[in-house]
């Protein structure tokens, strides 16, 4: 690469980074930052028990926690936990701290991605499909939440790196590369199971014919199996059973008793997060491509490889095979960035050549570009204008009238982030019954209740008993 190419990726990246920098110290009140919450428990355990005493699990708890009473979450790999933990560990528990994380890997996928595309030798593509990448909503907004996709984004972009190095020089240690980033991978997020599968098919469809190496049959065969493996021995041995995961993985395929939607209604609200997610301008460009790939086969030589498939079909699998978990969360689109970015600037070098007159095509190019940036803008500053702050507000006025150490009651269950800026034990209490049992036991310091009709036995009977007020519609009852 020429030093003007190398100075204006690194302008593009200076400037993504500093997109997905902005309100890094933001407490965890924004759009989907309860993932922020989950991960930072699960790290701050590991530096709170140990990662031995925890098995190297994540674990749920709050305060002060035997053991054998230990909460384990094992619906994910425990990768972005373990990653988190070592971040906290160099720079204290903050909120930048563990978003430091995923924007590290997201800066790092970027050069990946760079490197896959410029790897067909065509700069312009590469340098476009950088921008559409970088700039778009969905990665300056989720390329820095703390959740598996930004940490597996960058695996993923490796082993293809890697893979097309081995494709073409033979050398062992892209062979080796490729198993050790695997691994990562695998620890990372389930999406590498299918990812894995799916590179066995293109090296059979695409690659064997002119490459015959075995290997790369049987280590793609045999990793799923040997992870698989690995995983029901970890979950059996920590939980003794395998139902809970099974439960998830089975909620997550389709409509369950909390989302009902049918396959329109689906595809609809997919349409329409990618046009909002990836902008209007990559929407239309995208498509573009594709129908004058279906004409003019302007992406001949990505379709040719087989890779750009790679790039629809892994998120594609992750959507429409888990379509519940698509449904509630539209971070799932994440994975359509590579093939967005890239056909998008292919369909727009197509749109170019149309024209016929280099200085109105470049004309053209640029207006759809600064477009781009400029819906990108207003769609990013709308993710970042969602705040649920009450789980922040609500958590300061516990602490601000409770002791570390004192155990709370509520007749509703703790929000994850308001029980993460919490940090106490606290017990749901729903009738006075309950309370009295339960009280005279832990010497509970504070209730707090959401006064609606079912509780009005259970508010009479602690505001006639103890000192209260009332905050954000919120009643705490001074219990000491």
């Amino acid at each position: 690469m020429k030093r003007k190419e190398v100075i204006l990726i690194l302008i593009i990246i200076i400037i993504v980074t500093i997109g997905l920098c902005y309100e890094i110290s933001q407490p965890w009140v924004g759009l989907f930052d309860f993932n922020g919450t989950v991960y930072s428990r699960f790290a701050k355990n590991f530096l709170t028990f140990g990662f031995l005493k925890t098995k190297m699990s994540p674990t749920w708890d709050m305060g002060s926690v035997a053991p054998q009473n230990f909460d384990y979450y094992l619906h994910h790999p425990p990768m972005v936990a373990y990653l988190v933990a070592i971040s906290f560990k160099l720079f204290g528990i903050h909120e930048w701290s563990a978003r430091i994380v995923p924007i590290i890997f997201s800066v790092l996928a970027l050069i990946l991605f760079y490197l896959i595309v410029r790897s067909y030798k065509d700069k312009i593509i590469a340098l476009l499909s950088l921008v559409f990448l970088g700039f778009t909503p969905m990665f300056l907004y989720y390329g820095r939440m703390v959740n598996h996709e930004p940490v597996f984004l960058f695996f993923y972009f490796l082993i293809m790196l890697l893979y097309l190095k081995y494709l073409d020089k033979r050398k062992i240690l892209y062979l080796v590369g490729i198993i050790a980033s695997f691994i990562l991978a695998y620890l990372t997020a389930w999406a590498t199971f299918y990812f894995s599968i799916l590179l066995l098919i293109h090296y059979l469809i695409f690659g064997y014919k002119n490459i015959k190496d075995k290997r790369l049959i049987v280590m793609f065969s045999l990793l799923p199996v040997i992870f698989a493996l690995i995983y029901i021995f970890w979950i059996y041995s920590i939980k003794g059973s395998l139902s809970d995961n099974i439960n998830s993985i089975i909620s997550r395929f389709g409509p369950n008793k909390i989302h009902q939607f049918t396959w329109t209604e689906f595809l609809l609200l997919e349409g329409s997060r990618i046009k909002f997610l990836f902008t209007p301008v990559i929407s239309f460009l995208a498509l573009w491509s594709i129908v004058s790939l279906a004409v003019k086969r302007s992406l001949n030589l990505f379709w040719k490889e087989g890779f750009i498939i790679i790039f629809l079909s892994l998120p594609l699998v992750n959507v429409l095979l888990f379509r519940e978990g698509a449904w509630e969360h539209d971070y799932q689109l994440y994975y359509f960035l590579p093939f967005f970015s890239i056909v998008s600037a292919a369909g727009l070098l197509s749109l170019g050549k149309i024209l016929h007159n280099k200085r109105i095509s470049q004309i053209l190019i640029l207006s759809f570009i600064i477009l781009f940036l400029i819906q990108s803008y207003l769609n990013f500053s709308s993710l970042h204008s969602f705040k649920f702050d009450i789980s922040h507000k609500i958590a300061v006025k516990i602490n601000s009238v409770s002791r570390l150490n004192e155990e709370i009651g509520v007749n509703f269950r703790l929000s994850v982030p308001t029980s993460w800026y919490v940090d106490r034990k606290y017990t749901v209490i729903k009738s006075i019954e309950e309370f009295e049992k339960i009280n005279a036991v832990k010497k509970l310091s504070l209730m707090i209740v959401i006064p609606q009709e079912e509780n009005t036995g259970l508010v009479k009977f602690l505001s006639s008993r103890y000192t209260y007020f009332t905050y954000n519609n919120f009643i705490f009852f001074d219990l000491k």
